[in-house]
């Protein structure tokens, strides 16, 4: 499997608090099928100057954990590096926004504000004319999902759902609403830490092939996007 959105990467946003902690986080997702992490720290730029701090800090981040992992020799999943990036505004405009996509890919995981508004559609269309490809974030937490979805039915982006979404009578029914529509969907764990808001792939690929039948195996072992 792989985990499109986490937070793994240390002491760069809310996500890992330690080394310690982003080990565990890799050593129990691994445990539990996934063989590809993408770490998408979160991300807000109103400059461009942002962006390369941004990467600074991911860098150093990277490193550590990196080092860490080779000095551990346990098995984890590979790792891909990223931004969750807030659309705040019109980031297209900055010079370098395009370092901000998931590895050598044209694609960016964004993040929109739990109030969507529908300028953001423009906002979208502009990365579209810079040839980003955006990813929606979690688009099962948004309350108004629905008008989301039907604003940018015109636009090519890609949905991530949480694996959380999978849970429970609201999450099964959220799947079969949202499945309906017919939108290309990757799966991330949004996974924050080894204690709380935990990686949860194993039970939701397991919830997942209850409820979608044979095609959730394609959903979670996702190809959609070539890494």
């Amino acid at each position: 499997m792989t985990d499109y959105h986490t937070h793994v990467l240390p002491c760069i946003d809310d996500g890992a608090k330690s080394i310690e902690e982003s080990l565990q986080m890799l050593y129990e997702s691994h445990k539990q099928g996934v063989d590809l992490c993408v770490a998408t720290p979160h991300c807000t730029v109103h400059n461009n100057d942002d962006i390369g701090n941004f990467i600074a800090k991911r860098n150093a981040s990277k490193k550590i954990l990196t080092d860490a992992i080779k000095s551990e020799q346990k098995p984890c999943p590979k790792l891909l590096f990223g931004a969750e990036v807030n659309l705040d505004n019109d980031i297209s405009r900055y010079p370098d926004i395009n370092k901000l996509c998931i590895g050598d890919t044209n694609y960016m995981l964004i993040e929109l504000d739990i109030n969507y508004e529908n300028k953001y559609d423009e906002w979208l269309y502009c990365l579209f004319q810079k040839e980003i490809k955006p990813i929606i974030a979690h688009i099962d937490r948004y309350f108004n999902w629905k008008s989301i979805v039907s604003a940018l039915s015109d636009l090519d982006v890609i949905y991530q759902l949480n694996a959380t979404s999978f849970f429970g009578f609201g999450g099964k029914k959220f799947i079969h609403e949202f499945m309906q529509y017919q939108k290309p969907v990757i799966i991330g764990s949004d996974m924050h830490g080894s204690k709380y808001r935990l990686t949860k792939m194993e039970k939701a690929y397991k919830k997942a092939k209850k409820i979608l039948g044979n095609s959730a195996e394609e959903l979670f072992n996702n190809t959609l996007i070539c890494l």
